[in-house]
């Protein structure tokens, strides 16, 4: 079953997103894999967007009591038009940290908007 109240992205958009965003830095990160199946990162071109994200607070289980962030540090929402990659990073109050797997939620079928937990990589 649809939930009918639940038309557009325009919902998510226009009312948590505008009431919680706030500016931060993504650093898009590319993946190269070496003969010996090393990984390397490397940092690309940083940008400022526009996300929701929240600090999962240390020492305090709750979070992670209910699965929310599955152990994450933080977890960052933008919306579905953002680019926003697994492996990309994200500073935000002069913390640095790298995005996990990054899924677009579709609640009712509607692509909302993106969520990605993220780990601190450099206070």
């Amino acid at each position: 079953m649809v939930n009918a109240g639940i038309k557009s992205p325009d919902d998510f958009n226009n009312i948590p997103f505008e009431d919680w965003k706030q500016t931060v830095s993504r650093t898009a990160v590319t993946k190269t894999t070496d003969i010996y199946g090393d990984e390397t990162l490397t940092n690309g071109s940083s940008a400022n967007i526009e996300a929701i994200f929240f600090e999962v607070p240390r020492n305090n289980d709750l979070w992670n009591r209910f699965g929310l962030v599955g152990g994450a540090d933080g977890i960052i929402y933008v919306k579905t038009t953002q680019t926003l990659n697994k492996d990309d990073t994200i500073t935000v109050n002069s913390k640095t940290y790298r995005c996990d797997k990054v899924t677009t939620r579709r609640p009712g079928g509607v692509a909302m908007y993106k969520v990605a937990p993220v780990f601190l990589v450099n206070e």
